[in-house]
């Protein structure tokens, strides 16, 4: 663990294959300065996934404080394990003992299985298992949030909004929509669970809905009884419903004409929406534009998964993201990811991780790749990996932190640390 170590050769791993590159990191590193405060975790019979994890963990501040801080088992541990790795002149880090410990609280890996000492587990099990021992939702989590709106609710004034008349639908069985805007109407869906999103699920969308044309939707309602449902398992229809199209209880089917046309004309079925607006006026929407916004958890910390499928997954530097209960929406940085090597069970995980290393305190990227730390470049590295979380920091720009860290009299953020010292001072 001497801090003369941290670059040393590393002794081929028979056990743990890696990408190419990541064979020899020696290699790739002998020109970089050994980092004697950001220290590695030897491999100790496949622990890679574990060490990956920890160090995305301690790390990430806004994530280490929230482990740590609780009042279970998994936070006194990780207590332990922040204390260990702080202290350059103590024991360090038991990784087969801090595994065995949360397997006894509960760490399965991917397939429901317990870890045992030596074998392979993967990296996001265990930030997944730590993270969801804190709270739930935990912080970096987010959910979807969908809303169905119509611009213009009033039948006169749009042929995709048709009246219902009263009688054949009881209102408890019409979804539950309120006016919004000067002559529209909406809904908010119920929120999705909380959850790490996959990268390519969690953009915001918006996308107008329906499957009917105007001409086609005058047709049904001109000649209702010219258009039948077209038998088949997917008729929705009851056995006491009737097989034509009626204009009073509009059902999600696909119609067939006298001639033997279909409407709507393309594959799908007809899309219908039968509401009632502030509980009096009954309505048949066939088009609405959906609305799809992923609201973060926290307002510091933001997480995405990836499929970890290819090498070539894009890592966004940056995202924009509204968090629960903020009207504008927030910027969040990369800060840490969680790496992998390999396939299944032979996998080599790593993590990358954004800290003050450099030389003059500037903010760099650092690989941690079990014992060994290094600077690296970042989007050079992360075209070697597969990709697993992606973890984003909303708090200052680490380089002007970095900064104002090592130089406090030149703080950029404002008034000097040295001076708001002394005039603390002057107070008391």
């Amino acid at each position: 663990r001497a801090p003369s170590d941290a670059m040393a050769p590393r002794p081929p791993d028979a056990m743990v294959p890696h990408h190419s590159d990541a064979m020899v990191p020696h290699q790739r590193f002998a020109q970089a300065a050994a980092l004697t405060s950001r220290r590695g975790f030897p491999n100790e019979g496949n622990t890679c996934f574990l060490a990956a994890a920890l160090q995305v963990l301690l790390h990430t501040p806004a994530l280490l404080d929230a482990a740590a801080a609780g009042s279970g088992a998994v936070s006194d541990l990780i207590q332990e394990v922040k204390a260990g790795y702080e202290d350059p002149a103590g024991p360090g880090v038991d990784l087969p003992g801090v595994l065995e410990r949360l397997t006894d609280f509960g760490l399965r890996g991917a397939r429901g299985n317990i870890i045992k000492r030596g074998e392979q587990g993967e990296s996001d099990s265990v930030l997944d298992f730590i993270l969801d021992n804190i709270s739930n939702p935990h912080p970096g989590m987010s959910r979807e949030l969908t809303n169905i709106t119509v611009a213009e609710c009033r039948p006169s004034m749009s042929r995709f909004v048709r009246p219902l008349n009263t009688g054949k639908i009881d209102n408890s069985a019409l979804s539950d929509w309120k006016s919004c805007g000067t002559h529209g109407c909406c809904r908010e869906r119920q929120p999705e669970n909380w959850d790490v999103p996959v990268v390519d699920q969690c953009n915001d969308k918006s996308e107008l809905m329906g499957t009917a044309s105007l001409e086609e939707l005058d047709a049904l309602y001109e000649h209702p009884n010219l258009w039948s449902v077209r038998p088949g398992p997917a008729s929705s229809r009851s056995s006491s419903s009737s097989v034509f199209f009626d204009p009073d209880d509009p059902r999600t089917e696909k119609y067939i004409g006298a001639n033997g046309t279909y409407l709507p004309a393309t594959e799908e079925h007809l899309s219908v929406r039968k509401v009632l607006v502030d509980g009096q006026t009954r309505l048949a929407v066939y088009q609405w534009w959906e609305e799809s916004r992923y609201v973060v958890n926290s307002d510091v910390i933001f997480m995405m998964r990836f499929k970890a499928e290819s090498l070539d997954e894009n890592v966004p530097l940056s995202v924009t993201k509204f968090v629960h209960g903020h009207a504008s929406p927030t910027t969040f940085r990369l800060k840490a990811v969680l790496l992998a090597g390999g396939v299944d069970t032979m996998a080599h995980y790593a993590a990358l991780v954004r800290l003050c290393a450099g030389a003059g305190n500037t903010s760099d990227w650092v690989l941690f790749d079990d014992n060994f730390t290094g600077i690296v470049q970042v989007e050079e590295e992360l075209g070697k990996w597969k990709k697993k979380v992606a973890v984003y920091d909303a708090g200052p720009d680490l380089h002007t932190a970095c900064i104002s860290e090592a130089h406090p009299q030149n703080d950029p953020r404002g008034t000097t640390l040295a001076v708001r010292e002394e005039e603390e001072e002057a107070a008391e």
